[in-house]
């Protein structure tokens, strides 16, 4: 509000004096589920004497805004905040007589209103997966406590169950595990179609701690908020196919751990040699760039008669260029000489060849530069 309205508000020794203005943030965790008024209130605040002079001070305003994904927890918020504001300000009431009427409709508008950005999470309450039985889990003759117990605590403790998804494919033998055990690996699959990011997720799936503490570690650090769904949503669509526990037992065992890597087709000599030059020319750049900025380095620092401390500390970064340096002139050594025997292209030879020559003479020029700053004396007083 502007200050004249709300000195219109105010009577007494405040009206018509600056206002202040403070802004406190917490912010809520899986542990930190409570705040109260004593952490709303800048503690600075707590100090001034007029804070409790009825005499000098007689009007809050107190604005409360919560961004929450999950109703329920603003409303303990709210309550909080109601219990905080009754038991520690009680004896102001004239002061805070505006508190109760703006946390009411705080509430209304939190409770009505909430920032599905923020968490990703839909608010509308719908049936959880694990409410009602799956047909070919009734045929088999199991039970919803058993299918409950399954998806809602037993494979939401292995953090695999929300990491890997669909993308992960199906190796050809696992596939071949699936069927044996008599599972179509083709509808596993296709189960992850059915999830709808909108429409399955709500509120109601976090009542399960395991799943809120997973949520809570892996979100966002490790996966979006709709991989984390959909990787348990696919899990539980695929364990639907799989009434019998020897099926449980393969599947999760599969579609919860990493990828299976294809072994990788072996390079001819050819391939294995240009790799090689590439990373060399790669190694190469890095060291000569880094070689290139110690010598100037160092250069500078002698013509600008530096102390002795920072000329000694720019010739050791130039002696350990050096030395990495003189290690990749070795290994390219050793790759040109036994060339012939390792079926090394003459055109990757003579790449190696020209890199040999830089490298080299970067090696001089590094170990020119190391040299004592009385050394350099006489052979530029010769030069003039």
């Amino acid at each position: 509000e502007s200050d004249e309205a709300t000195d219109a508000k105010l009577d007494g020794p405040t009206r018509g004096a600056p206002h202040r203005y403070d802004e406190t943030t917490f912010t809520f965790t899986a542990t930190e589920r409570m705040t109260g008024f004593k952490e709303l209130v800048p503690y600075t605040d707590l100090e001034d004497e007029a804070m409790v002079d009825p005499t000098a001070f007689n009007a809050m305003t107190i604005r409360l805004q919560v961004t929450t994904g999950v109703t329920s927890v603003a409303e303990v918020v709210a309550k909080t905040t109601d219990r905080w504001a009754s038991s520690l300000w009680g004896s102001a009431t004239s002061a805070f007589q505006a508190l109760q009427t703006g946390l009411d409709v705080i509430k209304q508008q939190v409770m009505s209103t909430v920032d599905e950005r923020s968490e990703g999470v839909a608010t509308v309450a719908k049936e959880l997966p694990w409410d009602e039985l799956p047909q070919v889990w009734q045929k088999a003759g199991r039970t919803l406590p058993e299918w409950e117990k399954l998806i809602a605590h037993t494979i939401v403790e292995d953090e695999g169950t929300f990491l890997y998804g669909p993308n992960r494919g199906l190796h050809p033998d696992e596939q071949v595990l699936m069927t044996q055990v008599g599972l179509n690996h083709r509808a596993i699959m296709n189960a992850a179609t059915l999830f709808d990011y909108d429409r399955d997720v709500h509120e109601g799936l976090l009542s399960i701690d395991a799943i809120r503490k997973q949520r809570y570690q892996l979100v966002p650090k490790v996966v979006k908020d709709t991989e984390f769904w959909g990787n348990y949503m696919w899990k539980v669509a695929a364990l639907s196919t799989a009434p019998k526990d020897e099926q449980v037992l393969l599947l999760m065992s599969i579609v919860n751990a990493p990828p299976r890597v294809t072994a990788a087709k072996v390079k001819s000599p050819t391939q294995q040699a240009e790799l090689l030059v590439a990373q060399y020319e790669k190694e190469s750049a890095e060291l000569l760039k880094q070689s290139f900025e110690a010598t100037e380095l160092l250069d500078e620092l002698v013509a600008d008669m530096a102390e002795e401390v920072l000329v000694t500390t720019a010739r050791q970064s130039c002696k350990v260029c050096s030395d990495k340096l003189q290690d990749l002139l070795a290994r390219l050594n050793n790759t040109t000489d036994n060339a012939a025997a390792n079926q090394v292209p003459d055109a990757v030879v003579a790449t190696m060849d020209v890199l040999k020559v830089t490298i080299s003479r970067t090696i001089a020029q590094l170990q020119d530069a190391q040299q004592p700053r009385a050394d350099k004396a006489p052979a530029a007083a010769a030069a003039a």
